[in-house]
């Protein structure tokens, strides 16, 4: 994502939450 190296699965905007969503 924007530089997340674990939320990669999900979407930009999802990126700063992590797997949140």
């Amino acid at each position: 994502a924007n530089g997340d190296p674990a939320p990669r699965v999900v979407r930009c905007k999802d990126a700063n939450n992590g797997p949140s969503s």
